[in-house]
């Protein structure tokens, strides 16, 4: 069985980024892999949208990017378990908004080098 435990079946969400904990139910890890597959299977954009997580002690964390409106996700851990939900992304109306500033100070000796965890490529976070 996999549990989600922060969000519920057809909750609606502010956000189009979802963050699914939970936990599977399974008496032989090996048959998951220790890793667990989400399809947004009504994501227009690019096909489904399917991503793939660690499970660590039978406990997930998943990322999930939301299309506006009715979202249908299947979460799938191997060939034996699987749960359907959906998620509804509905944004607010409002005309206030959050601007993000990073400030680097003039004088920082890492001003303008990459900054990411160890052994990362920069060209792994570049938009484009």
């Amino acid at each position: 069985m996999i549990t989600v435990d922060n969000l519920q079946d057809g909750e609606v969400l502010p956000h189009s980024l979802a963050l699914l904990e939970g936990s599977i139910e399974i008496e032989d890890n090996s048959a998951c892999e220790n890793e667990i597959v989400v399809t947004n299977v009504t994501s227009e954009h690019n096909g489904n949208r399917t991503t793939t997580w660690p499970i660590s002690e039978k406990r997930f964390k998943v990322l999930v990017h939301l299309e506006l409106g009715h979202n249908a996700l299947l979460l799938e851990c191997g060939s034996s378990l699987s749960r359907r939900m959906s998620l509804c992304y509905e944004p607010p109306n409002t005309d206030r908004f959050v601007r993000l500033l990073y400030v680097v100070c003039e004088d920082d000796p890492d001003r303008g080098r990459f900054q990411g965890p160890p052994g990362s490529d920069p060209e792994e976070f570049t938009s484009g």
